[in-house]
C-alpha cells in the first residue's frame, strides 16, 4: 500500500532584509486604507452601491497609488469589499422575517438538584405563527 504524502512551504521571514520588508508591510498598509477608502464610499452611497454590478463598480473607483499597489492588486482589494457588502446584504435578507407571538412556554425544574432548586426556570422558548399578511411583508422585506 503507497501513501502520498503532501509538501508544504513555508514562508520565513528570516530570508528577507529589511528593504523589503518594509515594502510589503507598506503595501500592505496601503491595501488597508484602500480597502476601508472604498467601505466609506459604499456607505455613503450605499443606494448606488446596490445597482451597480461588480465590474462597474471596479471602474468607477480610481487606484490612489498605482506606484505601490498595482492593478491586480487594486482589482481584489475591490472585489473583497464589494463581496463581503455583497455577502451582508444577502444574509440580512435572509434573516428579514416578519412573525407574530404566539406563546411563551417555559420549562421548570421539577425537583432540587445539586446545582438549582425546584421551581427555576430550566428553559423559555418562544412559538411564533405567521398569517397571510406576515408573508407577504416578509417576502416585500426581501425582494
Amino acid at each position: 500500500m503507497k501513501i502520498q504524502t503532501k509538501k508544504t512551504y513555508s514562508f520565513s521571514l528570516n530570508a528577507i532584509n529589511n528593504v523589503k520588508k518594509q515594502q510589503l508591510l507598506d503595501k500592505a498598509v496601503c491595501i488597508r486604507d484602500l480597502k476601508n477608502m472604498i467601505s466609506q464610499n459604499i456607505c455613503k452611497d450605499f443606494l448606488n452601491f446596490q445597482k451597480t454590478s461588480k465590474f462597474d463598480f471596479v471602474k468607477s473607483i480610481k487606484n490612489p497609488s498605482p506606484h505601490v499597489i498595482s492593478g491586480q492588486d487594486f482589482q481584489h482589494a475591490v472585489f473583497d469589499v464589494f463581496t463581503s457588502y455583497e455577502n451582508k446584504i444577502d444574509k440580512f435578507k435572509e434573516k428579514m422575517q416578519f412573525r407574530i407571538q404566539k406563546d411563551l412556554k417555559v420549562i421548570h425544574y421539577k425537583r432540587n438538584t445539586k446545582t438549582h432548586k425546584k421551581g427555576e426556570i430550566n428553559s423559555a422558548t418562544l412559538v411564533f405563527y405567521s398569517t397571510k399578511l406576515s408573508k407577504v411583508c416578509s417576502f416585500l422585506a426581501k425582494y
